[in-house]
């Protein structure tokens, strides 16, 4: 157990096992919309395994049959032996031509153990580097002189081998097959075993051992299949060694055959209640992590339970979790249309599926979302879990609530008046307020967000932010035809997504181990929100959430992209809806004058409005208001259903269905906003005046999303938004000639809806 299978030497066997998951997913994936037979698969999958640990030896002996081997003696050791009971009459088994097939396969057994004993003395002697398998440890062991009794022959270590080849490839392989024929027939259980493995693995392209302990839940599902499923329904025969008496006071005297009818016990009405052939894995919901756990009792025994339990359940576990893992990880599983998948069984030493288990995979969508959020680490994409919890409540109390960013208004003020210093520059020409304004939004996020206002000269800030957005809202059709994601690659979109994934991650790196070496200086710079998340990084409370670079990086992620850009693009639709109503631009003026007057800065040159000053621009949130109804930055809110539910008119909704929430048709319903719901008029919201908050409070004006998942950032937003509206000294009007025609209001395409032809403004002097 210490040296062949115990948990030190599986670990070390890890990576055979990943090589042959990987292999398994390739094929999987080659197969396409086909319908793939995984019965066959992941048999071939788990006797590579065995074979690659236990032999070194993972392509196989062309001259032998493998799965034929494998299936006629696991038939023959399960099959009715006449001489096992009637000992005369063992002609009987001789006549039926049994014992000449039993022969012949274990002449095959034997000569493929002697040509591996054989070819790893030969290793041993050319001082070979590769890596010990469990035939090297056998020999090294057969070489002790303190393990020279147990090991003191071949035929010790073919016995070993027999074990490994026979009962480990065939007890791993079943499980899956099981396993995957459950979650196919309980879609619920399925969703929710895809949900944690995505989760956890979201950063990755697939599964590895590392990630196996956080996979709590689908280890509940495996323990499940175990308990309905066991491989060897009634275990492996034990003979008694001594005489005894049961707990219902039967005499067993030495000597005798027991059978442990392990299907009994595990689906006893009286253990598991009513419902103990239902396939519910939530039972084992309070048994102690592990699946090596499921030992601690006698109402769960798939591996036998005492000393001679099945010695390679660490084994087992490990090879039967990882395969699971990486179908559920990277394919969505259906029954082929018209095939009802059954549970019939085919009897034998371990219990097989009786017809073959055929299923269609689908690749699932690792989408440009995925990628640039770092697996989604970041909040906006991740799914609903601990984690999206816990770094929401982070970023809300320490990052972006209220207090946060009223402590960073200094930064926002500073930008705000170099964007008055920029227009005012311009003189009486045109300046480009859309290309000024992203610019300066910018420049706020890095300065707040990375304490970087001025950038690095190395990278185009805009041309990145740009493109990353067209990469995010544009067609991927990997995500609706997922064989056909060639397409994504031919047409340039990976090189580029990936090309502009690295330059963030390199501005992320370099900004993080800037702070780093600022915190080891004990500089007295102003924090900034990478100060805050390497602080949640170093706390031990919030080590769970921040424990890694790729949170951190997700994170920022979220800050610099979106909120760049939203800020940006509701500054621009709001200037572009003023000049088009000079009505509304002349109120909106008229306060923001007042106010700055009321404050001493009216007749100062040079004044703007502070943020102390926004509390009383009552009229200006009404105006912010209006441009978030008719101009969303982001009109369709893409979510995922987390489990099945019910619409309002009765259709049924299923889980890890996309829903796509088009806020624009919302905002702009006259049966909501009345007939003139397409004009631009602030007053509508005069009733919400009291705090920008409350446009949260009902369905009809959801610019942010509402709920859980709504945006968490709309007050950094907001104040980002009205300290950029701080022109007191200008009064502004359309170029000389220039008409807003219809198309100057045209949109881009999600996820961010902006103004396609440049705003043009002037200063007419006051």
């Amino acid at each position: 157990m210490s040296e062949l299978l115990g948990p030190p030497r599986v670990r070390g066997l890890r990576d055979a096992r990943e090589r042959e998951a990987t292999a398994l997913v390739a094929a999987v994936a080659a197969a396409g919309a086909s319908p793939v037979n995984l019965s066959d698969m992941v048999a071939a999958t788990s006797s590579r395994i065995v074979r690659r640990v236990a032999f070194g030896d993972g392509d196989g002996d062309e001259s032998m049959d493998v799965k034929a081997v494998l299936n006629e003696t696991q038939a023959l050791l399960g099959g009715l032996w006449v001489a096992d009971y009637v000992p005369w009459l063992r002609w009987v088994d001789t006549l039926s031509g049994k014992r000449w097939r039993l022969e012949r396969r274990f002449r095959q057994l034997d000569a493929l153990y002697e040509r591996v004993i054989d070819d790893h003395l030969n290793k041993r002697k050319h001082a070979s580097d590769e890596e010990d398998d469990l035939v090297d440890v056998l020999l090294r062991l057969h070489g002790d002189p303190a393990h020279r009794s147990t090991f003191g022959s071949r035929s010790h270590i073919k016995g070993i081998l027999t074990d490994m080849f026979i009962a480990g490839s065939d007890t791993s392989a079943v499980t899956v097959q099981w396993a995957m024929t459950e979650l196919v027939r309980n879609p619920d259980v399925l969703a929710k075993a895809q949900h944690e493995v995505r989760r956890v693995v979201a950063a990755g392209d697939k599964v590895r051992e590392a990630d196996l302990p956080e996979l709590h839940y689908l280890r509940l599902v495996i323990k499940e299949t175990l308990r309905l499923h066991p491989a060897a329904p009634l275990l492996v025969p034990r003979e008694t060694t001594e005489p005894f008496r049961t707990a219902h006071g039967v005499e067993i005297p030495a000597r005798t055959r027991v059978v442990v009818n392990a299907m009994a016990i595990h689906t006893d009405p009286g253990v598991w209640g009513p419902d103990a052939e239902r396939f519910v894995p939530e039972r084992h919901r309070d048994d102690a992590d592990g699946c090596a756990q499921q030992h601690d009792g006698f109402a769960l025994v798939p591996f036998g339970i005492g000393r001679r339990r099945c010695p390679g359940v660490h084994f087992a576990a490990a090879a039967v979790e990882l395969l699971l893992a990486n179908l559920l990880f990277c394919f969505d599983w259906r029954a082929p249309p018209g095939r009802e998948l059954d549970v019939e069984e085919e009897n034998g030493l371990a219990v097989h599926k009786k017809n073959p288990l055929v299923l269609i995979a689908t690749k699932s969508k690792r989408n440009t979302a995925t990628r640039l959020s770092y697996g989604q680490k970041n909040i906006s994409f991740a799914p609903d879990g601990a984690y999206w919890r816990a770094a929401r409540r982070a970023c809300m109390s320490a990052l972006l609530g209220a207090p946060r960013v009223r402590e960073l208004r200094d930064a926002r003020e500073r930008e705000a008046a170099a964007l008055i210093a920029a227009v005012a520059a311009a003189g009486a020409s045109p300046v480009n307020l859309s290309d000024m304004v992203a610019a300066t939004s910018s420049r706020i996020v890095r300065r707040v967000a990375l304490g970087d206002g001025d950038g690095d000269e190395s990278m185009d800030v805009k041309a990145v932010l740009d493109e990353t957005q067209a990469l995010l809202g544009g067609l991927w059709v990997a995500d609706y035809v997922s064989w056909l994601r060639w397409v994504d690659t031919l047409s340039g979109k990976r090189r580029r997504l990936e090309r502009r994934f690295r330059q963030l991650d390199a501005l992320y790196e370099r900004v993080i181990d800037d702070h780093i070496n600022k915190r080891k200086r004990a500089s007295d710079e102003e924090d900034d929100l990478a100060d805050v998340l390497l602080r949640l990084h170093g706390d031990p409370a919030h080590r769970s959430t921040f424990g890694s670079r790729t949170h951190i990086k997700g994170i920022l992620t979220d800050m610099f992209i979106a909120g760049s850009d939203t800020s940006a693009v509701t500054v621009q639709w709001a200037m572009t809806e003023l000049v088009r109503n000079p009505d509304v631009l002349a109120k909106a003026q008229h306060e923001v004058r007042r106010v700055v007057a009321a404050a001493g800065g009216g007749d100062k040159d040079g004044a703007m409005v502070r943020e102390a000053d926004l509390p009383e621009l009552h009229y200006l949130r009404l105006v912010i208001k209006e441009t978030l109804r008719l101009h969303p930055a982001s009109p369709l809110v893409q979510r995922e259903t987390t489990e099945p539910f019910r619409t309002a008119h009765g259709v049924e909704i299923p889980a890890r269905t996309r829903v796509v929430i088009n806020a624009m048709a919302i905002h702009t319903d006259p049966g909501v906003w009345g007939p003139d719901a397409e004009r631009f008029v602030p007053e509508r919201h005069r009733a919400h005046d009291a705090d920008g908050g409350q446009q949260h409070d009902g369905f009809a004006l959801v610019p942010f999303g509402i709920g859980r998942r709504s945006c968490c950032w709309p007050t950094s937003s907001s104040a980002s938004t009205g300290a950029r509206r701080r022109g007191a000294r200008w009064t502004w009007r359309r170029r000389t000639g220039w008409r807003c025609a219809r198309r100057t209001l045209s949109c881009s395409s999600p996820p961010r809806a902006r103004v396609t032809e440049m705003v043009v403004i002037d200063d007419a002097g006051m």
